[in-house]
């Protein structure tokens, strides 16, 4: 019986997708005749890994009504966006497959059901996971610690028998205060 548990974070950790979201929230606006002056590396820097409705608001004089609208429309042409610059980090799956043996795995992303989903299919490794927790299952999303404590929950693990993997500095920090253990992850 596995009695280990290994937390992984999605975008910016086991994936990079960085272009395929700003592209996918750029061309949302545009189609929805709103201007994204937000350029990418500012995206990078201060929107990737956040919540929609954080910087969407934060860096746009839209309304609650366009965001939403914005977003809607991200969700439908994001698919289609991820095929052509997303890139899976081969590496780290190899991290992961290994592990799997003692351990427990768990995806958690502060990413939407939809977009986890999207991914995970398009790259034919939804079955990686044991538990995928996304924004829509906690009521603080990361880097709150939630979702780590609600997967340790969920296993009946310890934290000296967690390993996160996490790029975002927020959620290592959050996970240290925890006590769990971090491995930080650089993407390619």
């Amino acid at each position: 019986m596995k009695n280990k548990l290994a937390i992984f974070d999605m975008d910016g950790t086991l994936f990079d997708t960085k272009a395929a979201l700003y592209e996918s929230y750029k061309k949302a606006a545009e189609i929805n005749s709103k201007n994204f002056s937000v350029g990418e590396e500012f995206f990078n820097q201060n929107c990737f890994g956040k919540n929609y409705k954080e910087f969407l608001t934060q860096y746009t004089d839209w309304d609650k009504s366009i965001v939403e609208t914005v977003h809607d429309t991200k969700i439908k042409i994001y698919p289609d966006i991820l095929k052509k610059l997303s890139r899976k980090n081969k590496s780290l799956f190899d991290i992961l497959h290994g592990l799997k043996i003692n351990y427990w795995i768990a995806l958690v992303t502060s990413a939407s059901k939809s977009g986890t989903m999207d991914l995970l299919n398009y790259f034919s490794c939804t079955k990686d996971f044991d538990l995928i927790l996304t924004s829509e299952d906690v009521i603080h999303k990361k880097p709150d610690a939630e979702g780590f404590l609600k997967a340790i929950k969920y296993f009946s693990v310890t934290a000296d028998d967690t390993l996160i993997f996490e790029d975002s500095d927020e959620c290592i920090i959050a996970a240290k205060k925890i006590g769990l253990n971090v491995y930080r992850v650089e993407l390619f």
